[in-house]
């Protein structure tokens, strides 16, 4: 049996379509695409922030939350997480029982999953 995992783009807020990484278009609402998924029933989902780690931007906790509270699947996040503080506030983030978060460091070889 196969299992089903959307990688999804995130810039600003909002997924995006690119072309190597560079051309990005707007596609959506993250939120709302987690509704769609629920329907499809995928197995996981996968969040990088495209921008944040080159931008030295750190996690945006309130969408990570947004996106979390409507999952029914776990999801994975990645960009812009540095220290292993940031991923203790995304642990801290309310979730249905049926979701889990992983947070993913995303700085050279050094990587740091953590299920909630």
């Amino acid at each position: 049996m196969y299992r089903i995992i959307p990688c999804l783009l995130l810039k600003d807020k909002g997924l995006v379509k690119t072309y190597k990484f560079n051309k990005t278009r707007y596609i959506g609402d993250p939120v709302n695409t987690v509704k769609i998924f629920n329907e499809k029933e995928v197995d996981e989902l996968i969040f990088l922030d495209i921008r944040a780690t080159i931008y030295g931007r750190k996690p945006d906790i309130d969408l990570i939350h947004d996106i979390a509270s409507e999952s029914f699947m776990p999801i994975c996040y990645g960009g812009g997480i540095t220290k292993t503080e940031e991923i203790k506030k995304g642990n801290k983030l309310h979730q249905k029982d049926q979701a889990e978060m992983y947070l993913d460091v995303s700085q050279n070889s050094n990587r740091i999953s953590k299920n909630k």
